[in-house]
């Protein structure tokens, strides 16, 4: 598809929009994206799901979203007594779960409260906006005002004498209060088609899917690993461990999606041992193959645009269940299939991501598989008897990063996949992510610190005894071993710039840290 035509066919979608509107509180053909009060993210995305008629009127449900659930929630018996249920789904939001228009231009909202909205209400006129709660409304202005770019009429309704409410003729509700007499508000920041997924937003702005996540650039690296575990007598888990580094070397731009020319070098390890939760350096995983280049096409996707890929679908407050099968039986306990759900975040610097479980990884060298993941069950579903843990799913999606993680853990084995490092626009790329979910509780026996990170030509460790250090780099491999006392400094000036990681070991600390060397 040239650029014209697709510039050409946003033209016209556009302009279908803007006739079609006409005062419409809410068009089912399209999707829009509110920005809560100094939000630098969209925080709702709301959608027509299905579509009903009662005699002349319409009645449309809006999309269904689920809330965590902290106290009253419902739970059910096991043998050893309650356990929380933390999703509770089909949740009302700002605009409630259903809209119904009627014949006569009015519109309701309702379930769980009743609002009254008239679109085309002349100035000064009066009605009861809220009946559940009483309170009023009044038309109080009508005037032209810019919406996305462009002069449109807007009217002005005041509830209650407090809260306010905007409609535009041609976008529908653009500002709507959070609750009454609390000064904050929802606001449209942009309209997209509800049918498909493109490279850009019909009106303001788009939240990001697979155009984005995907678009990688000619130089950009990723260090991915993959690994696969299971337990295969007693205690013994076997683990095979893949660890692949990719640079793209060609990117072409097709009609549906992105075509890249990649080089890859990767490694396989395997390793035995009696722990859920492996180290990838520390524990010393053995090669069971050398390292192996090769120059691959890859092709994401065949249609960038098809809703039905998740990361196009997922929205704020999506609930996605756990993909387990049944409900599964453990240490005599009946554990119900889960959910999550789906949030938006950036990281500290505006990197956007889609992700549900417990969080985004910070790109982490320090656990493998994440246990990171492992840890927040306790949080999410309480201990468990026997030592075992509830069927865990975590995935993530980032701009740029394309799909960052996805980790599945069903008892004694799993899978586990996420993103060790990334290089774009000669930058390393190693996350630290700010208000992007729950805290993570990293895996450590100890609290050490490194300084400077990033280094130059030397290092220090707040170790407060004799320790073992070993350094690796992105690829696995040893680079430097060493004892080490808390006052020694250690030269860095051999390593060139990239990431690394540091393995500390005594008798009473085994822990790792990224390490950054910038020369």
């Amino acid at each position: 598809m040239n650029l014209h035509f697709k510039f050409s066919l946003v033209i016209l979608l556009a302009a279908s929009l803007a006739s079609a509107q006409n005062w419409n509180v809410f068009n089912k053909n399209y999707r829009y994206n509110y920005k809560f009060d100094n939000s630098t993210i969209v925080t709702n995305v709301l959608f027509t799901d299905t579509i009903t008629q009662s005699g002349s009127d319409t009645i449309y449900a809006m999309n269904k979203i689920g809330v965590e659930c902290t106290s009253g929630c419902p739970s059910y018996s096991t043998s050893s007594g309650q356990r929380t249920v933390t999703v509770w789904s089909n949740m009302p939001q700002f605009l409630q779960r259903n809209i119904r228009k009627y014949s006569t231009g009015m519109v309701t909202l309702y379930d769980t409260t009743k609002i009254v909205i008239i679109p085309t209400c002349t100035l000064n006129q009066t009605w009861l906006f809220d009946s559940i709660y009483n309170k009023s409304a009044v038309c109080t202005n009508i005037t032209l005002q810019t919406i996305f770019g462009s002069a449109d009429s807007i009217r002005t309704i005041l509830v209650n004498g407090v809260d306010t409410v905007k409609l535009s003729k041609n976008y529908g509700l653009i500002v709507f209060p959070q609750l009454y007499a609390k000064n904050k508000y929802y606001r449209l920041s942009g309209i997209e088609s509800k049918t498909s997924y493109n490279q850009t937003a019909l009106y303001g702005e788009k939240v990001p899917n697979a155009w984005d996540f995907y678009n990688y650039n000619v130089g950009d690296t990723f260090v991915t690993q993959t690994t696969s575990f299971g337990k295969v007598g007693g205690s013994t888990f076997n683990t095979y461990y893949n660890l692949n580094k990719s640079v793209i070397k060609n990117k072409t731009t097709l009609g549906t999606g992105y075509s890249y020319l990649s080089e890859n070098t990767s490694k396989v390890f395997n390793y035995t041992g009696n722990s859920y939760f492996f180290n990838v350096s520390c524990n010393f995983f053995f090669p069971i193959s050398g390292t192996i280049t090769t120059v691959n096409t890859n092709t994401f996707y065949s249609n960038l645009n098809n809703p039905a890929y998740l990361e196009n679908k997922m929205y704020p407050g999506m609930v996605v269940k756990t993909p387990v099968q049944s409900d599964s039986i453990v240490g005599g306990m009946v554990l119900k299939n889960t959910f999550q759900l789906v949030k938006f975040g950036i990281d500290n610097i505006g990197t956007f991501y889609k992700y549900l479980g417990t969080s985004c990884p910070s790109y982490s060298f320090q656990t493998m598989p994440n246990t990171n993941a492992y840890n927040s069950l306790d949080t999410l579903f309480g201990n468990l008897t026997n030592g075992n843990s509830p069927p865990f799913f975590k995935l993530c999606f980032g701009v740029g990063l394309g799909r960052v993680n996805e980790n599945h853990f069903v008892f004694e084995s799993g899978s586990d996949y996420y993103i060790n490092s990334a290089v774009k626009g000669g930058t390393v790329y190693f996350g630290q992510p700010i208000n992007v979910g729950l805290e993570e509780n990293n895996l450590q026996w100890g609290i050490v610190t490194i300084f400077p990170n990033p280094a130059n030509n030397f290092i220090k460790v707040n170790v407060d005894k004799l320790s073992e250090l070993k350094i690796f780099n992105v690829m696995g491999d040893e680079v430097l071993s060493s004892q080490i006392s808390p006052t020694e400094a250690i030269s860095t000036t051999f390593l060139p710039s990239g990431v690394y990681v540091i393995c500390i070991k005594n008798e009473s600390l085994l822990t790792t840290h990224k390490l950054i060397i910038q020369h």
